[in-house]
């Protein structure tokens, strides 16, 4: 076995034991400790969170684990983002589960409804304190944008033919 093979089974090895003793890969460890905080985080630590979310959504979706890309990567740190005033950071992250929730057919369900009724709540809140009105009208368009595509997944995958209508009543206002 060559010097290189055998230093990269040692390093195979290695993250397996990681692994198994905490049951969370080093990425998702460094995003629990970045979103952990009590206090108000800022832009750079948010959108550090942001990209290590995103990068495990795409992972889980090409793993086939649905459930971990929509509920824990996209609904679960959007929150928790949104939760520390970062509604310009989240809004990348809600695109991408509005995306990953019609891409893996996730179905319409009560459940996902009030998930979604949640993020636009925390969304909300959180735009009160954007820098500037021109930056609240930005994270306006961008989150109609997300109810948009919600709106959508909830009449290609829902039960309703038109959408769902609590998602409808979050889009008029």
């Amino acid at each position: 076995m060559s010097a290189a093979a055998a230093r990269r089974k040692k390093q195979l090895a290695a993250k397996q034991a990681s692994l198994s003793e905490s049951g969370l890969d080093p990425i998702s460890k460094q995003l629990n400790s970045l979103l952990e905080s009590s206090e108000i985080i800022d832009e750079s630590t948010a959108y550090e969170a942001l990209q290590l979310a995103q990068s495990q959504v795409r992972k889980s979706v090409k793993s086939g684990d649905f459930d971990k890309a929509t509920s824990t990567y996209g609904y679960d740190v959007a929150l928790k983002i949104l939760n520390h005033n970062r509604a310009s950071v989240a809004s990348q992250l809600l695109i991408l589960l509005s995306q990953v929730l019609t891409e893996t057919h996730t179905p319409c369900t009560e459940e996902w409804i009030q998930k979604i009724q949640a993020l636009d709540e925390a969304y909300i809140r959180a735009c009160s304190f954007a820098e500037s009105k021109v930056e609240q009208v930005r994270l306006y368009k961008l989150h109609a944008k997300f109810l948009r595509n919600c709106l959508g997944w909830s009449e290609a995958l829902g039960s309703t033919t038109l959408g769902a209508l609590p998602i409808h009543t979050l889009v008029a206002k």
